[in-house]
């Protein structure tokens, strides 16, 4: 689950539980060898680009299936790693001149969207994401079925958002809960106003 309390109780369970814990030792290799991207490569740019006219907007259910079923590191997203991906997916494009799906507030790890909640539960009733049980632990992770590939193979998305939703998952995937976190209030500061863990934002 991913509600508040719900939520701020998952983001409880994944902070004490995964803390020190990188989620896949070869995503984690590349990091430290340089070679997975930082958080300013993927979503930092100068230039403004008005959305294509050729595209209808991204909806809330391609963003999610996107940033579950892309990537090349092996591994699912808990909520938390979903919500701080569709954070940056969205902010990157915000600096591009599109509207992004979700709007987030400061909550007790970072940005939160409860609109991101209401999609990923959507897609789990319908049979396009499943959850997985962690073992020893509370919260769960998201995956892709099989159905909901399809529906994300299908969808007319932009190439630039099909690479980037590849590598946020990436990203996440590589790093640990703190340094994650460290990562996303060092690019946006004003979504760590309500943290719990406000040490990450020294």
């Amino acid at each position: 689950g991913c509600w508040p309390g719900r939520s701020g109780r998952d983001e409880r369970l994944v902070a004490r539980g995964v803390s020190n814990i990188c989620y896949n030792t070869a995503a984690a290799g590349r990091v430290k060898n340089g070679l997975s991207p930082s958080i300013e490569d993927m979503w930092h740019t100068k230039r403004i680009v008005a959305p294509s006219a050729e595209r209808e907007p991204m909806t809330a259910e391609q963003m999610l299936l996107l940033l579950l079923g892309s990537g090349e590191a092996e591994g699912d997203l808990d909520p938390v790693r979903l919500q701080k991906t569709a954070f940056v997916m969205g902010e990157r494009m915000r600096a591009r001149g599109e509207e992004p799906p979700f709007e987030f507030k400061p909550y007790d790890y970072g940005p939160f969207s409860i609109d991101v909640c209401r999609t990923i539960d959507s897609l789990v009733a319908r049979g396009l994401v499943e959850t997985i049980d962690v073992p020893g632990r509370d919260w769960k992770q998201y995956r892709l079925t099989n159905s909901g590939r399809q529906v994300i193979v299908a969808a007319e998305i932009a190439t630039r958002w099909r690479m980037l939703a590849g590598r946020l998952h990436d990203w996440s995937i590589a790093r640990p809960f703190r340094t994650l976190l460290q990562a996303v209030y060092k690019e946006f500061p004003e979504f760590a106003a309500k943290t719990k863990l406000p040490e990450l934002t020294e």
